[in-house]
């Protein structure tokens, strides 16, 4: 299996190497000085792509430990009863 895969691998490369090799542009071509900025093209094109999903998560991520809005409150009311109960407590002795 492996020099089946070796010899594959050799023969890819060696196809893509004439390909790119090859290019028909000479140093003179002024479209060889000219392309020197496609690689920040193509990179920055990249980046945006790869940043417009991340948008699209909200700031911060709640987590399984954090209450609900409707659990929040119904423990702020129970504690502010508690605090009225100590507080009558308190008056009443």
């Amino acid at each position: 299996m492996e020099p089946r895969l070796t010899f594959s691998s050799l023969r890819i490369y060696k196809c893509v190497k004439s390909i790119i090799s090859d290019p028909d542009i000479g140093q003179k071509d002024p479209r060889w000085v000219g392309a020197w900025w496609l690689g920040f093209i193509i990179c920055a094109g990249c980046s945006i792509f790869w940043a417009l999903p991340m948008l699209l998560f909200p700031p911060k991520i709640p987590s399984d430990q954090e209450e609900s809005p409707a659990a929040k409150k119904k423990r702020l009311l129970a504690e502010n009863q508690s605090v009225l109960e100590k507080a009558k407590g308190i008056r009443g002795h």
